[in-house]
């Protein structure tokens, strides 16, 4: 298991191209807030990236050509753009994406911070564990995949996004200079 901090950016600074979490980002530019950041931090487990991204607030324009991504608000509100497709989440919901190119805002709470955590999957894994099972269906290529996921009261999100919770509590309890401390 490897963690990294893959960027720290702060108030004052201009747009950023943070890298490391997507196979690719054009830039990310903070919200107007007091003492503005956003840090994101990653775990990588074999193949799939699990990260975690607290922030006051910023909208991000990027592209993630090899793999699925899962992306969970704890707290806060996401808002993707997928061509014309809108797309939004809060905490007990999830967006889901096939390889795409997106444009994604991210909204803290009122009086707190956005917290929230990415996974990304790359589809040549998923294709290859699809492949192995004992199925007629064979998988070759993903089609183009928007989701919002929530909305409605399913047990199988429920179950999904307290994996993703305990996942993350598990890799904050491994490495404790992994939790991010809020800034002062």
């Amino acid at each position: 298991m490897r963690f990294e901090t893959l960027m720290t950016h702060r108030t004052g600074a201009s747009g950023h191209r943070p890298s490391g979490l997507f196979s690719g980002c054009d830039s990310l530019t903070l919200l107007p807030a007091a003492n503005g950041f956003c840090r994101i931090d990653r775990a990588m487990l074999g193949p799939i990236s699990v990260g975690r991204v607290r922030s006051t607030g910023h909208e991000v324009d990027l592209s993630e050509h090899v793999a699925v991504s899962l992306v969970v608000p704890f707290s806060g509100r996401l808002v993707s753009a997928v061509g014309e497709t809108g797309l939004s989440a809060r905490p007990g919901e999830a967006l889901l994406f096939s390889p795409n190119r997106r444009q994604t805002r991210v909204v803290p709470e009122a009086d707190s911070q956005f917290l929230g955590a990415p996974i990304t999957l790359p589809v040549e894994t998923l294709e290859d564990a699809a492949n192995r099972l004992d199925t007629r269906i064979r998988c070759s290529r993903f089609g183009s995949i928007a989701l919002a996921l929530g909305g409605g009261k399913l047990p199988e999100l429920d179950e999904l996004l307290g994996l993703v919770r305990v996942l993350v509590s598990e890799l904050e309890r491994a490495r404790p200079g992994w939790r991010v401390p809020r800034p002062a």
